[in-house]
């Protein structure tokens, strides 16, 4: 007898399988990446970085441009990034799973070396809970809603989870996000929802950047815009 397949929005609900999830990405190590690429299609202001040696190919490319819009395949893991340092700004596009939903993010205020995944403050892309903010390795901290958040030596994530559940497209249909960015302080929108903000912020300023997670999705419309402090 064939058994159902439990589809996987379903799974990220359970509890016990997200502490499963979350178990598992702690004991992923630190891993370095290719080196620093310009994509063509792209502007020359991002560079690529993505594992080597990744299923015996290093010529795997995860990022490729068709019509203007950004193909993220997911696989390697890896991210592209902007080739400066911003601190106040505005970022503004829209995003699609390509086939069926799943993981990626927005890296923020990325600092130290490049690595699969670098120090920073991340905004959630993964589905159900774009909007989540999420502090990666020893160092990233922000205040949510009045509640404290850093990792510190005993883990390499810490979530702060977004207001507003259920705010997301599915799959094939275009999402819109807004972040902004000012040193310290941080407000996200989802859909033209405010669903999270952050203050106190331990990274004001670093790179910024588009994750290659596991899942394919498309990337359209970016807007990075630095603000005035």
């Amino acid at each position: 007898m064939q058994r159902e397949k439990m589809p996987i929005m379903d799974c990220m609900k359970n509890p016990v399988f997200r502490l499963l999830i979350s178990v598992f990405m702690l004991s992923l190590p630190v891993l370095p990446v290719q080196a620093s690429q310009t994509l063509e299609g792209w502007p020359d202001s991002w560079s690529t970085q993505w594992l080597t040696h990744v299923d015996g190919d290093d010529a795997i490319q995860p990022f490729m441009v068709s019509e203007g819009t950004l193909i993220i395949r997911g696989e390697p893991y890896g991210y592209i990034r902007t080739r400066e340092v911003y601190h106040h700004y505005q970022l503004e596009f829209e995003w699609r799973w390509v086939r069926e939903t799943g993981n990626s993010g927005v890296l923020m205020h990325m600092n130290g070396p490049d690595q699969v995944w670098p120090l920073c403050i991340e905004v959630q892309l993964r589905a159900g809970n774009a909007g989540d903010i999420v502090m990666i390795n020893t160092g990233s901290g922000v205040t949510v809603r009045g509640e404290s958040y850093l990792v510190n030596g005993d883990a390499r994530f810490a979530s702060a989870t977004k207001t507003i559940p259920e705010i997301e497209k599915p799959a094939g249909e275009w999402n819109h996000c807004k972040i902004v960015n000012a040193g310290t302080t941080l407000e996200v929108w989802i859909n033209g929802e405010k669903v999270n903000s952050a203050s106190s912020m331990t990274l004001s300023s670093g790179f910024v950047g588009f994750q290659s997670e596991g899942t394919p999705l498309a990337i359209r419309k970016l807007s990075l815009v630095p603000l005035q402090p």
